[in-house]
């Protein structure tokens, strides 16, 4: 019998496959890869982070921009919708 443990494991170590959408190891992303992990454009990605749709994290001017995970998952579950 497969525990639930294995079989999380073992999706970690497949990235790539279809079907299966990994969880970055991080917590905090740059622009470009929160967007790839939200399927949209870096600059629609930006285009809403300048509405205000999406918050950032600075440490300093001149600093890239970092979106958190959560808030990211928590844009997506505010646009969910059901046809």
């Amino acid at each position: 019998m497969i525990r639930l443990y294995d079989l999380q494991l073992y999706m970690e170590r497949l990235p790539n496959s279809p079907g299966f959408a990994s969880k970055p190891s991080r917590r905090l992303l740059k622009l470009k890869a929160a967007a790839e992990y939200l399927s949209l454009s870096a600059g629609t990605l930006r285009g809403f982070i300048q509405g205000g749709q999406i918050p950032i994290v600075t440490y300093g001017p001149n600093t890239p921009w970092l979106v958190d995970v959560r808030d990211l998952d928590t844009w997506v579950d505010r646009h969910k919708e059901i046809l």
